[in-house]
């Protein structure tokens, strides 16, 4: 799935772009070339990546696929979504509307005899490949038992068409590969140890953290997208090495190139990959936290309100300890943006605490000062009051 900008700019170029025309049915013409009587349908695929994007993005999206007040009724949607990223996605408040407005339709596993179809037609569209006797059968058993199969089966095809033998599939093909649940592992594991260099490893590890996120709150990692800049000269070296072996995939973003993982499945069916993502979870998770706000200040045109506040990048400090170095140059500039703001208001605060102090002491003197001059004042001016009267009854007695 290509990045938020070239996700709109995808649907620009199918369904118009905004420069030319702007109605719904105008720009199913401007898509046909004139012709506004067929149907156009627009796939947005792996849904769930959208959650990855900031807000204006993900608006962005939505506004040109689901246009407002009604829908062009020339244009179909067609989204798929993983289904344990359902829920995150419904209770968005965007992207589950636009979810509860349409169709949703639960799609099952493949059953035993559809699977059975996608593994004998790889053989059976190329007349010189068979399947030992009984293979089949055993990759179909191996798949009932592996969650998320279907890239799994995906991938181990592949290997298996690669490794025939005189067009022969044989048994200990299959297992050489690592059946059905090894395969990715297998493969994964083996570019790893053909591509990286043993004094690159640290450099390896720390350029797959950058490969994956947690979104705040979120339990399922994703596929995270790193820059050839976020990235660093050095990684990016072997960025291409892992591309070439397609482990990984090359975009070309707006401004520069970028890679993801080729699958979402490298990351929970790859123990090297799993393992580490276990033990960076923490690191992972405020990591989303902190790429939140800064998308979101971003989007403000860098509001310095937005930064976040001292609990939050508390928080954010706690769970980034001792992997600060595992952060992008755009990441550690905007931590130390924050943090900044954070000892400026603290220094503000201990200044308006110590005026408050001298002020509070000298506003009980102030008050204990006015009393007694009040209190002098109105004594005196009871007393001249007092003697004022006196004087005048004296002068009306006088002879």
């Amino acid at each position: 799935m290509q990045d938020c900008r070239g996700q709109a700019s995808a649907g620009h170029r199918r369904c118009g772009s905004r420069a030319g025309p702007q109605g719904p049915d105008e720009r199913v013409q401007y898509r046909k070339g004139g012709d506004a009587g067929q149907k156009v349908v627009v796939v947005l695929d792996q849904m769930e990546q959208l959650l990855r994007c900031t807000e204006a993005n993900i608006e962005e999206v939505v506004e040109l696929l689901f246009p407002e007040p009604s829908p062009c009724s020339e244009i179909r949607v067609l989204v798929t979504l993983r289904a344990d990223f359902l829920d995150p996605v419904l209770k968005h408040p965007r992207l589950g509307r636009m979810m509860r407005s349409g169709n949703m339709v639960p799609l099952a596993p493949m059953s035993r005899d559809q699977l059975r179809k996608v593994i004998a037609g790889a053989g059976g569209h190329v007349s010189e490949l068979v399947y030992e006797s009984g293979l089949v059968d055993r990759i179909l058993d191996d798949a009932a038992e592996a969650p998320g199969a279907l890239p799994l089966v995906s991938l181990l095809l592949r290997e298996l068409w690669w490794r025939r033998n005189d067009g022969q599939v044989a048994h200990a093909t299959y297992e050489s590969v690592g059946r059905v649940s090894g395969v990715v592992a297998h493969y994964a594991e083996l570019v790893w140890q053909q591509s990286i260099d043993a004094q690159d490893q640290n450099e390896a590890l720390s350029l797959l953290i950058g490969l994956v996120t947690l979104q705040p709150g979120g339990a399922v990692p994703l596929r995270r997208r790193l820059t050839r800049g976020e990235a660093g000269e050095t990684r990016w070296r072997m960025v291409n090495e892992l591309a070439r072996r397609r482990l990984l995939v090359l975009n070309r973003g707006s401004e520069e190139e970028v890679a993801e993982l080729a699958h979402d499945i490298l990351i929970t069916a790859w123990p090297r990959f799993r393992e580490l993502v276990e033990v960076t979870g923490e690191f992972l998770r405020e990591r989303g936290e902190l790429d939140f706000y800064r998308s979101r200040w971003k989007a403000a045109n860098r509001n310095p309100i937005l930064l976040p506040d001292p609990l939050c990048l508390a928080s954010i400090e706690y769970g980034l300890r001792g992997r600060e170095h595992d952060l992008t140059e755009e990441e550690k500039e905007f931590l130390a943006l924050g943090r900044r703001r954070r000892n400026a208001r603290g220094k503000f605060r201990a200044v308006w605490n110590s005026t408050a102090t001298v002020l509070g002491r000298w506003t009980w003197a102030h008050i204990i000062f006015v009393s007694l001059i009040m209190a002098l004042l109105i004594t005196g001016w009871a007393g001249m009051r007092a003697l004022l009267e006196s004087s005048q009854s004296r002068g009306r007695l006088a002879p």
